[in-house]
């Protein structure tokens, strides 16, 4: 009897060790492989070799959204020469590690967005005559949207930049093109409005 338990015992680690990587990643194996990253994300104090104002902040950004870009970067829905490089060799599990690393890591953001007159008008209330939802519908802070990244103390002129690549297509990894839609309604003063508020 007990070298039948054993047996079973066994087969269930053998069974473990041959299961696929899960979905979830690895924080741990995240951060050594965020190794290359660091080059131009930084991690503390949001430190760059690379500008600055052109790199994203990526602690805190939840885990899903992380995998999503490099996937997008990948698959080359969302184009930079750098990144689609990074990304290229990146299996679903390196991703998803990559991803519970920087969602692991705090938020380098201001105060969360509240509802009041200060927010410029795109922002708090959109414009439902072009089809321009407000931006705080997905880009809350306090009621984020559920997959949407946090935009709050970017830099401005990642925004500017991203914002444009919506509005001429050159970005498209976006669900059913919400952001393409509303991003070429926009006017460039809008557009640099709305940066200049969420990298506050």
């Amino acid at each position: 009897m007990n070298c039948r338990v054993t047996s079973v015992a066994l087969a269930a680690v053998l069974l473990a060790a041959a299961a696929p990587a899960s979905a979830e990643g690895d924080v741990a194996a995240g951060r050594n492989k965020a190794e290359t990253c660091m080059g131009c994300h930084g991690v503390k104090g949001y430190f760059n070799v690379y500008p600055s104002y052109r790199v994203p902040k990526l602690g805190g950004q939840s885990a899903q959204y992380i995998a999503a870009a490099l996937k997008a970067y990948k698959d080359g829905s969302r184009d930079h020469g750098t990144m689609h490089a990074n990304a290229d060799n990146l299996s679903e599990q390196d991703m998803a590690d990559l991803g519970a690393y920087y969602a692991y890591l705090p938020k380098a953001r201001t105060a969360p967005t509240t509802y009041d007159e200060r927010l410029p008008s795109l922002v708090r209330v959109g414009d439902p005559m072009r089809n321009i939802a407000p931006c705080i519908s997905c880009h809350g802070g306090v009621d984020q949207k559920l997959g949407t990244p946090w935009i709050e103390g970017m830099p401005h002129e990642y925004l500017v930049a991203q914002l444009n690549a919506f509005k001429d297509g050159t970005r498209r990894n976006d669900s059913q093109a919400q952001m393409r839609n509303m991003a070429r309604a926009m006017t460039e003063r809008e557009i640099i409005e709305v940066a200049t508020f969420y990298a506050r």
